[in-house]
């Protein structure tokens, strides 16, 4: 059962995420999300617990990502540690890493990690059409015609807060997420 949740789930986000631009996804049909540099957090690495949630299905993953460089390396495991999929992103390309979900659409998860952590400037930078793009010290808002279509909350300091959660109220979808091991590279731009 769980693993059809998450093969759902991906089937679900693929559906969305059908991109005019190589490194865009299109997040409603007002608004689209392009990837920002890397360069614009810093080098760090995260191991996060998420816990999906919507309508009678739960699942929950483990998050692995790195951004060092240019480079943003992202791996979604099962709790177990197989490996779901795997992406690394480069300024002009998206390469698989292997995993055993590949119909899935890579930018859109790396998106979403983009709207949650990256600084609100650069994520303002990514964002196209017609939008409201709200954004304080733990509380993050993405709407278009009145409708909320990304409501992110978080405790703790950024680069990674300790917990996230990331509400996409169109789709009736929760991600509880907590961060289990961060670590910074270096010092992180101003």
């Amino acid at each position: 059962m769980r693993r059809v949740f998450v093969l759902w789930l991906m089937a679900w986000l693929t559906g969305c995420a059908a991109m005019p631009e190589r490194q865009c996804a299109k997040l409603h049909a007002e608004v689209m999300y392009c990837l920002q540099p890397v360069e614009a957090m810093g080098d760090v690495s995260a191991l996060q617990q998420v816990d999906f949630k919507f309508p009678q299905h739960s699942n929950t993953v483990l998050v692995e990502f790195e951004m060092e460089g240019q480079a943003f390396t992202i791996a979604v495991l099962t709790p177990m540690g197989h490996k779901l999929m795997q992406y690394k992103y480069m300024p002009s390309e998206i390469i698989s890493l292997g995993g055993l979900l590949t119909k899935f659409d890579p930018v859109l998860l790396a998106a979403l990690v983009q709207l949650s952590v990256w600084p609100s400037q650069s994520v303002t930078n990514g964002l196209r059409g017609k939008f409201e793009w709200t954004a304080t010290q733990d509380h993050r808002w993405l709407r278009t015609e009145g409708k909320t279509l990304v409501d992110i909350a978080m405790h703790g300091q950024q680069p990674v807060p300790d917990t996230l959660l990331i509400q996409l109220p169109l789709q009736h979808i929760e991600l509880h997420i907590q961060t289990l091991q961060q670590t910074l590279h270096q010092t992180l731009p101003p």
